[in-house]
């Protein structure tokens, strides 16, 4: 074991040796740049933020955190398109980062592109299959395009986790009649 955390601790060390490197180098003005868009995000001042971000954007069209800061302004500005096409990119560029999936899968959900949302939902739920809000979103849009053994098993799972929610037992139940499984639409309501 103290062969590890002596490791760690090298880990970390060459970790904040490198962040002073980053600091102190060329990147520094991009870097600062970067943060002060999000501090304008945070307060509120969109129009900055979104400028400093796109001139983050246009030096380096690869960063992941300034699609994802554009994504953001974006839906506060409910312009979906936009906030897609970043949340979309911020994905490719990092695909493992739960967030941008999460977003993603959200904002489709939301321009009404199902399928794409389900497929992306679904990863989530591999991901991490006892996420709950993960599951209910992955059997909302199995609802609408009408895969309803599907949503209702995912119904399931998720009241396996949460407990008997009424509203869920009453949507299962409704799945259950929709697929002509009565039996099991009584016993879910009982």
């Amino acid at each position: 074991v103290f062969p590890l955390l002596g490791q760690k601790e090298k880990d970390l060390k060459e970790q904040a040796l490198d962040d002073a490197r980053q600091l102190s180098s060329e990147d520094f003005p991009y870097m600062e740049r970067f943060h002060e868009a999000v501090r304008e995000s945070l307060v509120g001042n969109l129009e900055e933020a979104r400028s400093l971000f796109e001139e983050c954007l246009a030096e380096r069209s690869n960063d992941d955190a300034v699609h994802f800061g554009l994504a953001t302004i974006a839906m506060k500005q409910n312009s979906l398109t936009e906030a897609r096409t970043h949340f979309q990119r911020a994905h490719e560029l990092d695909r493992l980062n739960d967030v941008y999936l999460e977003q993603l899968a959200q904002t489709l959900y939301e321009q009404g592109d199902f399928e794409a949302a389900k497929m992306h939902y679904k990863e989530l739920v591999q991901r991490k299959p006892r996420n709950v809000d993960w599951i209910y979103g992955y059997s909302q849009v199995l609802i609408y395009t009408r895969e309803y053994k599907l949503a209702a098993d995912m119904l399931g799972k998720l009241t396996d986790q949460v407990g008997i929610v009424p509203e869920i037992m009453t949507m299962k139940a409704d799945l259950y009649q929709e697929i002509g499984e009565l039996e099991k639409a009584e016993r879910v309501l009982l």
